[in-house]
């Protein structure tokens, strides 16, 4: 991990990638089915940043977006300038011990991404401030059922990579160990149980209820709003561009009522405003 002191900028270096060999066909075939750039940047610690690089730098000095990225497999960015379009997508090196062993099914997820962006169904802008997780969970929900819809259609898999992570969810669960959550932590952890709920067939993973039932046990507070959120996404046109953002709003206007009922977190956008696989 680096470090997270606001006042420190981080050292950090990256590799600009070709695909991995490992990566497949159905994902080479559909990164060119984009018509800007897609660059794949695997993200280093404790290295001089790359000058050639100077969007990239930007973001990953800003300690607000380095805290999103340190916490995450990978993120996408998405950019435009007078020179065009470019997307980016940053896997986490210092976590690459989590993901390598499905590195296709990140890669994809995080195509998905870039995917949706080069259609015109915008995530949330980027905004640093103490709540800048807001803006990626958001836009994660809606987005991450559209995304697990176009891999399968591709037949590029998912499940591996998504039942690994829920297995290390449940487990703390499970044991007790997940304490009371931080505000963004309360954010990832309803954008995973939706993710979850919405696109990952309860036949795929016998733990499916079981996951169910321990989240809504620890967090009886959270599982309002997961069922709430659950039902907005489902009644939502979200392969229509208007029926997605319309869901998109609904769901940042949700998650800020999950942040705002506790009474010792500042309501996002009273202070300062945010932010991402």
């Amino acid at each position: 991990m680096g470090r997270r002191d606001a006042h420190v900028r981080t050292a950090l270096s990256w590799l600009l990638l070709a695909l991995p060999a490992a990566a497949g066909d159905a994902i080479d075939a559909w990164r060119r089915d984009i018509a800007a750039p897609v660059v794949i940047v695997r993200v280093e610690a404790g290295v001089r940043a790359d000058p050639d690089e100077p969007v990239l730098g930007g973001y990953l000095a800003n300690p607000a977006f380095r805290r999103e990225l340190d916490a995450a497999h990978a993120l996408t960015l998405n950019h435009e300038d007078a020179s065009g379009k470019r997307h980016f997508i940053l896997l986490n090196a210092a976590r690459s011990a989590e993901w390598r062993f499905a590195e296709e099914e990140l890669l994809g997820h995080e195509l998905g991404h870039v995917w949706l962006a080069a259609r015109g169904f915008d995530a949330p802008v980027f905004a640093p401030g103490p709540l800048a997780c807001l803006a990626v969970h958001a836009g994660d929900i809606p987005q991450h059922v559209l995304i697990r819809r176009e891999m399968r259609r591709r037949g590029i898999g998912g499940d591996r990579y998504q039942i690994r992570n829920l297995d290390a969810t449940l487990a703390a669960l499970e044991s007790g160990t997940l304490p009371e959550l931080a505000p963004c932590q309360r954010l990832q952890f309803l954008s995973q149980w939706l993710d979850m709920r919405l696109s990952l067939p309860e036949s795929a993973w016998p733990d499916w209820r079981r996951f169910d039932r321990a989240a809504a046990d620890r967090y009886p507070d959270l599982a309002r709003h997961a069922t709430a959120l659950e039902g907005l996404v489902r009644g939502a046109r979200l392969s229509r561009r208007d029926g997605y953002l319309h869901a998109l709003r609904l769901v940042r206007q949700r998650l800020e009522t999950a942040l705002a009922q506790r009474a010792d977190m500042v309501l996002f956008g009273r202070q300062s405003s945010r932010q991402y696989p």
